[in-house]
């Protein structure tokens, strides 16, 4: 089964990226792709047509159908994360607004701290957040709503 254009040009992209700026090995590379057409395919199953239109709720679908109802191991699914990462890095630039419940929170993945936690929650973030052009702290603090993806 064919993907549509947004997702085949978003793998494309981002497999070129991966061979030319990050001098990635072809095995590697076809690991990402076939990892992100799984997700594709998934993501369009329900009704998106690129990845910038996923949620986190998709990532957490998506992790959760392969651990539950695909019986994948820890390992297999702990690469397909990298995959989502990657994709879901890749396609965030400097100065994009950002809504509520987008996935980049994923893509920020950094140090020990998740590989403690995986597979039973979503690893530990790191990412600033900035609201109206300036640094804030996305936690709630007193009445104030919190800003957390």
């Amino acid at each position: 089964m064919s993907l549509p254009e947004g997702f085949q040009s978003q793998i494309d992209l981002l497999t070129e990226h991966l061979v030319v700026e990050r001098g990635l090995a072809d095995n590697t590379v076809e690991a990402y792709r076939r990892d992100l057409e799984q997700y594709a395919h998934f993501l369009n199953g329900r009704g998106h047509d690129d990845f910038t239109s996923a949620q986190r709720a998709d990532v957490n679908d998506f992790l959760s159908s392969l651990r539950r109802e695909q019986h994948r191991s820890s390992a297999t699914v702990a690469r397909k994360l990298t995959s989502l990462r990657q994709v879901h890095r890749f396609l965030v630039r400097e100065g994009d607004r950002l809504t509520r419940g987008q996935p980049v929170a994923v893509s920020a993945y950094s140090g020990l701290d998740g590989f403690f936690t995986f597979p039973w929650g979503i690893p530990h973030v790191h990412f600033n957040t900035w609201l109206d052009g300036e640094p804030v702290d996305p936690f709630a603090h007193g009445d104030e709503p919190s800003l957390w993806l």
